[in-house]
């Protein structure tokens, strides 16, 4: 009877540290399949876990961390099967590697020993990266006709000058001193105390150890080497760089040129290319979708089975690349590796979470007015400041109050007309522009930052407070706001309070323990149980259900077409506890359609789940708002007595509705 076999990665609690242990020591622990699913399960699992304060991966062995991914078994793959098995690989890996940069909870990877390709990908987009005596880092990829990967070009990209692009390109290892010299790295351990580090963070932080720990690295090579270095790896193509590294008559230039010149010239002009491209992208989310379209493109080449084979499968290290000269690899076949794959990019899940509604922001030009409204037709509660200058704020020349309605804020704006210049500022060119309606649609999140980077991929426009562009980044700004053509809906995202998360912005009375929703469904004549959903009208069902989703994270969860509403409709599950409708008009004459074509695409309309549809009719209409058309499910205010703002009232049950099932009873 054999023995069973040995997990390839160990898993396990140490007190306050999760602790990652990749099992392959045989094999330098290069990564397959399952470790890949396995250590994202992990780390899935201690996110949420509140015992769990640290995490730390570490390789089995004395010789490495990891060698990298188990490149043989994609050879195989790519060779005799359809390159399938490779692309769900590097999916998850790469999935992986954005979990790990993401991470909420201090990362810390021990890169001991030998370190290249996919043990970079688990290793140096952590918080903290701890290197030895030992170690020798590196993306060696080149070599086997292939083009680093895992987040490598973000890295590489953002090293000093031009060293990035030396080491992605010749495939060099580096030492302790040039690896946090080239930003792979943090601090220096020797070996025979990481043993101590790992006891000590079951109990400590990481910071505080690994600053008690750490010691002086020495001398690297690569600061002394910067300067021919720079002036080489700046070239364009491979040929002048080349060229470059000849002509500068140092020793270690001739070295490496003689070393490049043995690599595939396809791989060498694509990663060349993709540091390039990498160095303009906004996130590492966004180089990973890079790397996973590369990725699907060189599988399918010649030189990358034939690097394997001559490597690591046959170890002739003669390989036949093809092309083998760097004049034939043209431009039109490199920039084809860019170009998204036959079953669509990339899909990175958000690495942040979208928490609950914060407001709806409804412009008009009587604040007074409409905040009087809200609280005599909705029962709205008394306003609440979110700061100590409100409802007034100088930076917009605008006042607001912001008004609860069951579990929703709505928040009406109005220009100050009493400011010289009120005019000119986002809420007064909005009012002038479009009138009285809806404007934005906002979110809490955990993750500002975060969801600024995730949208900012997709070519996103963005404004702060005052309607300064933040396509720049954010800065100092806890919220910004999107451009509604760019983003299916003006939108907006603001981190929790800072003194304490869980009481959202600035004291959000919705947090509070003694709120109750209830009491505006259950004594209140208009019997509002709580926001239905959200209405985005658009142009393009589809394409704004895939930013919804794909960007944001959302899932469809109900699909409709409505005579009533001249609208094709898919509901959107987003955050804590909304649905986001995405409306597509038909009838050019509905409400929505209309709304299309005066105003393109927009945020609509807000429909509220009451009570009981004919109670909140009459209410209505005894408050002057006139019901435009309706059936047994929907009723549809008319926007002329409701001050420019689209209002729904439903008695349906939104399927896959986020909130808690149970209703207030009447």
């Amino acid at each position: 009877m054999n023995p069973p076999s040995e997990p390839e990665i160990i898993t396990e609690q140490r007190g306050h540290l999760g602790l990652i242990t990749l099992n392959r020591p045989g094999k330098l622990n290069a990564l397959t399949h399952e470790m890949v699913k396995g250590i994202t399960a992990a780390l899935n699992r201690w996110a949420d876990c509140d015992a769990v304060q640290t995490v730390a991966i570490t390789g089995a062995g004395d010789r490495g961390l990891c060698a990298g991914g188990n490149v043989v078994s994609l050879h195989h793959d790519v060779t005799v099967g359809d390159g399938l098995t490779a692309a769900a690989f590097w999916r998850d890996e790469y999935v992986m590697n954005a979990r790990i940069a993401a991470y909420p909870k201090p990362f810390v990877a021990l890169q001991d020993g030998i370190v290249l390709g996919g043990g970079m990908g688990v290793s140096a987009h952590g918080s903290h990266r701890i290197v030895t005596e030992r170690s020798k880092l590196g993306f060696p990829e080149t070599t086997i006709g292939y083009i680093p990967d895992v987040g490598a070009a973000w890295l590489l990209s953002r090293a000093p000058g031009e060293l990035g692009t030396r080491v992605a390109l010749s495939g060099e290892t580096v030492g302790a001193a040039d690896a946090i010299f080239l930003g792979y790295s943090d601090a220096f351990i020797p070996s025979h105390r990481l043993s101590a580090l790992l006891a000590g963070l079951e109990t400590d932080e990481p910071g505080h150890l690994i600053d008690e720990f750490s010691e002086d690295p020495g001398e690297g090579l690569m600061a002394a080497q910067q300067e021919w270095t720079d002036h080489a790896f700046s070239a364009t193509r491979i040929v002048d760089v080349l060229q470059r590294l000849h002509d500068s008559g140092e020793a270690e230039a001739l070295a490496l040129a003689e070393l490049i010149t043995s690599k595939s010239p396809l791989a060498l002009a694509v990663t060349l290319e993709a540091v390039h491209r990498a160095a303009s992208l906004r996130s590492l989310d966004a180089v990973l979708i890079q790397d996973y379209r590369v990725s699907r493109r060189s599988s399918g080449t010649h030189d990358f089975a034939e690097g394997i084979r001559a490597q690591l499968i046959d170890k002739d290290r003669k390989p036949h690349w093809s092309p083998a000269a760097h004049e034939e690899v043209t431009r039109e076949t490199v920039q084809e590796f860019f170009e998204p794959p036959a079953e669509g990019d990339l899909v990175l899940p958000p690495s942040f979470q979208i928490g609950m509604n914060l407001h709806f922001i409804h412009i008009t030009e009587d604040l007074d007015e409409v905040s009087a409204w809200y609280q005599d037709v909705f029962g709205g509660h008394a306003t609440w400041a979110a700061s100590p200058e409100f409802p007034y704020l100088e930076v917009e020349a605008r006042n607001a109050d912001l008004i609860v309605i069951g579990n929703t804020i709505v928040e009406p704006m109005a220009p100050a007309k009493q400011v010289d210049g009120w005019a000119d500022k986002p809420v007064g060119r909005f009012l002038k522009k479009f009138g009285s309606r809806w404007q934005t649609m906002s979110w809490y999140v955990d993750d500002v930052q975060g969801v600024y980077r995730r949208i900012a991929d997709s070519g996103v426009r963005f404004f702060m407070l005052g309607g300064e562009h933040g396509d720049d980044g954010l800065g100092d700004n806890n919220c910004f706001f999107t451009h509604p053509k760019d983003t299916f809906g003006g939108l907006e995202f603001a981190s929790y309070a800072s003194e304490n998360p869980r009481r959202g912005y600035a004291g959000d009375p919705r947090f509070l323990p003694h709120f109750d929703q209830s009491r505006w469904a259950t004594h209140h004549p208009l019997g509002i149980e709580r926001l239905a959903y959200q209405t985005v009208v658009v142009d393009d069902l589809d394409r704004a259900v895939q930013f919804y989703v794909e960007v944001l994270g959302g899932e469809v969860v109900f699909e409709s077409r409505s005579d009533l509403t001249g609208t094709r409709n898919k509901m959107i599950r987003l955050g804590t506890d909304s649905i986001v409708e995405i409306a597509e008009p038909f009838d050019p004459t509905s409400l929505a359609g209309k709304d299309l074509a005066r105003n393109g695409v927009f945020f609509h309309a807000l429909t509220w789940k009451v009570t009981d549809l004919d109670k909140a009719a009459a209410h209505l209409t005894s408050k002057g708002v006139r019901i435009l058309d309706g059936d047994d499910e929907l009723l549809i205010a008319d926007p002329a007595t409701t001050h420019g703002a689209v209002h729904r009232f439903t008695s349906f049950d939104v399927p896959g509705d986020p909130r808690d099932a149970s209703r207030p009873t009447t």
